[in-house]
């Protein structure tokens, strides 16, 4: 195979590469490309081709270091294995090496793995999340859609958000954050959540990402700043933010009041309602102009509507920003996201 031949059928193997890392369903990738060049080549040319794949996917660093469920990454290669088969394509035996190596190896000794989405360029963000939609008694420790939106957001208005203070509001497991740590210039990010374990797993998720891994240390239950890192110039703080009993005082006790305020699928239990506008309130008592932007997944009407009557009788209006999600990521958008800039009358 020419070089600028290989160049170009690897290209169809790093658009597959963007989705194995992020562990798109098997089913839903677009394989026509890459089977067509699998298949139509000549053998030297097509094993060649194998092996970048594998190179791509499998073996990519980020996977060697921060592994993809396993059953996944079973299903990936069980299935172009057994689709050049039926093609009568020669596989590479390092295909069939990898898939026995993968079928060996030991039970996953958690319920969590690892996931990793591409923002921009080469840069990728890296979370670990847990296999299941409620863990710990939290659904908290993956990711919801509205965070993808929201970052996506952040990505196409980031001359916003560069040398600006940002709060993330129930930042969960990290995603929306650390697309702006990475891809954007603000002054410093400040994550907050309440619950331990999202607490814990966020930190993680943000050493994991900044490489601080090997010094990080989970500060003491009855602090409210549980990390404050300094990372390519920019402050990255945890904090624990009770929306029913807060003291925002205590948290930006070193750093400027933030000037925009983010938050992403916060609006689903109506008994949560009141306390978040109240938190909202205050951090416009704090500083009027203030810019806050909400991502909210429409799962109940009725709570929706709750949350904007509630806006509006402690007398902040929430305004439809017109965005329409280009998916920079892979993921699976089901049902309505609106993304809303709120103000405080004044």
């Amino acid at each position: 195979m020419e070089n600028e031949e290989l160049k170009y059928s690897g290209i169809f193997c790093r658009l597959i590469s963007e989705k194995f890392l992020c562990c798109v369903s098997v089913k839903k990738i677009d394989w026509q490309d890459i089977l067509k060049e699998l298949s139509t080549k000549d053998e030297d040319e097509s094993l060649k081709l194998q092996n970048i794949l594998l190179a791509e996917t499998l073996n990519h660093p980020l996977n060697q270091k921060y592994p993809l469920k396993l059953s996944y990454q079973l299903g990936f290669l069980k299935y172009i294995i057994l689709t050049l088969e039926e093609r009568g394509v020669e596989v590479s035996e390092d295909l069939y090496s990898k898939f026995q190596e993968l079928l060996q190896s030991p039970p996953p000794s958690s319920d969590f793995s690892f996931k990793h989405y591409k923002a921009a360029d080469d840069k990728f963000v890296t979370l670990k999340e847990s296999t299941s939609i409620v863990s710990e008694g939290t659904t908290g420790l993956c990711s919801w859609q509205g965070a993808f939106v929201l970052a996506e957001w952040c990505l196409e208005n980031s001359v916003v958000l560069n040398g600006k203070g940002i709060l993330e509001l129930g930042s969960g497991i990290g995603l929306t954050g650390l697309v702006v740590c990475k891809t954007c210039l603000p002054k410093y990010v400040a994550f907050t959540d309440v619950h331990e374990s999202v607490l814990k797993q966020l930190c993680s998720n943000i050493n994991i990402n900044t490489g601080c891994e090997d010094n990080f240390d989970y500060g003491p239950e009855d602090q409210d700043v549980l990390l404050n890192n300094l990372w390519e110039g920019k402050h990255i703080l945890v904090a624990k933010l009770d929306w029913i009993s807060f003291d925002l005082d205590s948290i930006f006790c070193e750093l400027d009041f933030p000037d925009v305020l983010l938050a992403a699928d916060v609006v689903y239990d109506p008994s949560l309602v009141t306390p978040l506008c109240k938190v909202l309130n205050s951090f416009f008592e704090k500083k009027k102009d203030i810019s806050v932007i909400f991502a909210c997944t429409i799962r109940n009407q009725g709570t929706h509507e709750l949350f904007l009557e509630t806006l509006g009788g402690m007398g902040m209006t929430p305004k439809l920003i017109p965005f329409n999600s280009k998916l920079i990521f892979h993921y699976d958008l089901v049902g309505n996201v609106l993304l809303y800039s709120i103000h405080k009358e004044t």
